[in-house]
């Protein structure tokens, strides 16, 4: 493992301290940040590299500068003196309490077996992929799909070959050569087309 790394996987798991520390989860930094809870898993893994950006974002939340953040050493902070914000999300999440995660990755499970069972071989979008995976799954948003579909092994598989409005328009590799030439418009017709039968 290069420095870089492990510096990487050493800050997730100061941002895994900090939430268990306080009883919040991956969601409730999300909400905090404006970032995905996909995102923030991430973090805590060491799979993403993070900006100063970032880094100061999620100290700000906890009241300290980044580089107190990043040290293990440095002492956290009581919870009085953290922001109203997050103080307001410590709290709400302990009214809520903790649900499990699913170690199985429920999730990532669906969206593989939609790409298995020829989903992505018609034209569609992140937010049509994620109608399809079910109402289990309507906590999540469509920029949760589009982030695992942009993961190895599944951005092999699946490529974006247009736009809807802010959304890509995928379709599997195999099924491409079919709908690449056509233009925008005549994606989003199929598209119309596929989900008004």
């Amino acid at each position: 493992m290069n420095t870089e790394d492990k510096y990487i996987k050493e800050y997730g798991k100061q941002v895994q301290r900090y939430l268990d520390t306080f009883g919040i989860v991956e969601e409730d930094l999300a909400k905090l940040t404006g970032a995905t809870s996909n995102n923030i898993r991430n973090i805590i893994n060491g799979e993403v590299g993070l900006n100063i950006k970032k880094m100061i974002n999620i100290a700000d939340l906890f009241g300290i500068p980044y580089y107190h953040f990043a040290n293990p050493k440095a002492a956290i902070p009581s919870l009085n003196k953290l922001p109203r914000s997050t103080q307001t999300k410590i709290a709400e999440r302990q009214r809520k309490g903790i649900t499990v995660r699913d170690s199985e990755n429920k999730f990532s499970s669906k969206l593989d077996s939609l790409i298995l069972g020829g989903h992505f071989n018609k034209p569609t979008t992140s937010k049509l992929t994620l109608i399809a995976m079910g109402k289990e799954f309507k906590d999540k948003s469509p920029s949760e799909v589009t982030s695992l579909l942009g993961r190895v092994p599944r951005n092999k598989k699946i490529k974006s070959i247009g736009r809807l409005g802010t959304q890509h328009i995928y379709i599997h590799i195999d099924q491409a050569s079919r709908f690449k030439k056509l233009s925008n418009d005549e994606l989003i017709e199929i598209i119309k087309d596929t989900n008004s039968n």
